[in-house]
């Protein structure tokens, strides 16, 4: 019972994103082994495309991950350092 629950827990720790890659990934691997039975040109190709645009939209999410931490980064640079009590040091100036 107690694994059960640690694993629940685990679970909900986990990166949604990263859970949904994995999801995604082994739905293509059931596809691909389907697609090796199918001898439909039009399937085949829809499969393909569908395949491109996951890796397409995981480029993007990639590059706008990158572009949030450098943000982030950036705005802890740009930002006044704060005084004991709470008041920026360019308030005092």
């Amino acid at each position: 019972m107690v694994d059960q629950v640690c694993e629940v827990h685990k679970e909900d720790q986990k990166d949604p994103i990263a859970a949904s890659d994995a999801v995604i990934d082994a739905t293509f691997l059931t596809m691909n082994r389907e697609l090796e039975k199918c001898h439909d040109l039009m399937v085949q190709k829809a499969a393909n495309f569908l395949k491109e645009v996951v890796e397409n939209i995981r480029a993007k999410r990639s590059v706008l991950e990158q572009s949030i931490r450098h943000l982030g980064v950036l705005q802890k640079l740009q930002r006044p350092a704060l005084l004991s009590d709470g008041v920026s040091r360019r308030a005092i100036l």
